[in-house]
């Protein structure tokens, strides 16, 4: 029994640290934080080329009274708006979906 004691006695002396797991976790986390900058950038930008959209939409609308194919424009023109209204506010939540489960998955290690 007691040369089990001393024969283990070596293990809790640390010699070297292994860097690779901290390197890893360190470049997903500038891989997220580049990945977060993209996905609000496109977020702003989609929200306001559908606020133009819609408004284009609206224009047509309000200028055209009864011509059949200058309406069908313009709903056409507020749907696409909508749509990337829509496609913005959902792009961070994905991203940061696809993030968080890359992370979880512990894809990196």
């Amino acid at each position: 029994m007691h040369y089990q004691f001393l024969f283990f006695a070596d293990d809790f002396i640390v010699t070297g640290v292994n860097n690779s797991g901290t390197v890893r976790v360190n470049m997903l986390s500038n891989l997220e934080a580049l990945v977060n900058i993209f996905a609000n950038s496109v977020e702003i930008i989609s929200i306001g080329v559908g606020l133009v959209f819609i408004l284009a939409g609206l224009r047509i609308l309000k200028s055209q009274g009864t011509d059949v194919r200058k309406l069908g424009s313009a709903w056409c023109k507020a749907r696409v708006g909508a749509l990337l209204i829509n496609a913005g506010l959902i792009t961070p939540c994905a991203f940061n979906w696809i993030i968080a489960s890359a992370r979880d998955a512990n894809l990196f290690n």
